[in-house]
């Protein structure tokens, strides 16, 4: 299958692939963007919880969150970070301090991130390519004599 031939692809490679979830979901929510037309939109953990179901399903049933996904292949969980850990989610930045909240729009309409959204994701996803070793590093270069 399609899956099976990436997959021994990424490891002759020593590559990596990661998969990047689906965001949270707000069915009927619709805000361009500018400011002063902005919705205040809410959902559930529950509708990025689907998704990842799905795109399991996707992937042949694989747990997208126990580190149960073959060597090289790391999951991006957009919900974890745009959701509180309650399972809370809007349609607006989170804060940066629990009980506070931002006034810019993460998503402009219902699972589309605008600018904003996207520049508050990027810290993270660089964080999450160190963390899992896609980024390379100076060890890793020396390591694989590119040094």
């Amino acid at each position: 299958t399609f899956l099976d031939d990436l997959l021994d692809l990424i490891q002759r490679r020593n590559a990596s692939l990661v998969l990047v979830g689906d965001g949270p979901y707000f069915t009927g929510c619709n805000t361009d963007g500018w400011y002063g037309s902005e919705q205040r939109c809410t959902t559930t953990w529950a509708g990025g919880r689907a998704q990842r179901e799905r795109m399991s399903i996707i992937y042949g049933g694989a747990n997208l969150t126990d580190g149960a996904l073959p060597s090289g292949v790391h999951f991006f969980d957009v919900p974890s970070y745009i959701c509180d850990d309650d399972g809370a989610c809007s349609n607006f930045l989170p804060a940066a301090l629990p009980g506070t909240v931002l006034d810019t729009v993460a998503f402009y309409d219902e699972d589309h991130l605008t600018l904003a959204g996207s520049l508050y994701l990027w810290p993270h996803l660089c964080t999450f390519f160190r963390e899992h070793g896609v980024l390379p590093t100076a060890e890793r270069e020396e390591a694989s004599g590119g040094l």
